[in-house]
């Protein structure tokens, strides 16, 4: 079972050698699993845990809220993903004004004090700190320091695009289901409660349920096709699903 921290980087117990991986990984899209899975398989080849860290809420949130995204996934689906993908432990640092402000090298520094990555696994466009003045070349110069190897992926879609949570939002937001399952993997889950509605559902000959979405992150209205998976059905059960 993974371990999960929710811990600032100067609480954090002492965990020592590792593989890591950073990032936001809102989605957890294709090309993040990839990531994800590339460190899992080499933290099992060198026998040391795969340690995912990531932040929440999402950094757009506390530095620039006027522009904050729709998430994908909320916290607890993310940490799933994580598990699922081989992770051993997912560090999740809380992402306040604070933390913010500091440089790259105070966040490695903090980071390094709880872990001693092997390597360091992250996407090409990574970059953290303030400003977001932190980036592959900064990490680089780290880990020669540090006897950490620093392996970076391009996260590129399979017909060669930008692959992104943003691509994937825009996707949504056009209604266009088919993309976003491509970007993604696998088809855009929204996860819910089951609330009260008008009761309309009654009069159409087939059970309804009324949503209340967990999800940030809705596709343009209109009615889909969906697998439907719950508590009191047998399966994943064939429905259609009206967003609006």
């Amino acid at each position: 079972m993974m371990q999960v921290w929710r811990h600032t980087l100067d609480s954090a117990p002492v965990a020592g050698a590792c593989i890591l991986t950073l990032g936001t990984f809102d989605g957890v899209h294709a090309g993040h699993r990839e990531l994800l899975e590339r460190a899992s398989a080499q933290a099992k080849v060198m026998g040391l845990p795969a340690v995912v860290v990531t932040f929440d809420p999402h950094p757009t949130v506390v530095v620039a809220p006027e522009r904050r995204p729709k998430l994908l996934m909320t916290v607890a689906q993310r940490l799933a993903s994580f598990e699922a993908a081989g992770m051993n432990l997912a560090w999740v640092i809380p992402f306040s004004r604070t933390f913010s402000e500091m440089t790259p090298e105070a966040f490695l520094h903090g980071l390094h004090r709880a872990l001693q990555p092997q390597e360091l696994h992250v996407g090409r466009a990574f970059r953290f700190g303030k400003d977001r003045t932190g980036d592959l070349q900064t990490l680089t110069d780290w880990g020669r320091d540090h006897d950490c190897q620093i392996r970076s992926h391009a996260l590129r879609a399979k017909d060669g695009g930008h692959l992104s949570s943003s691509r994937i939002r825009a996707a949504l937001d056009h209604g266009d289901a088919e993309e976003a399952a491509a970007l993604l993997g696998h088809p855009y889950a929204l996860t819910g409660i089951v609330v009260e509605g008008d009761r309309r559902g009654r009069h159409l000959g087939f059970p309804t349920a009324n949503l209340a979405w967990e999800q940030e992150q809705l596709p343009a209205y209109g009615v889909y096709v969906t697998e439907v998976v719950g508590p009191h059905l047998p399966g994943p059960t064939p429905g259609l699903t009206n967003v609006g």
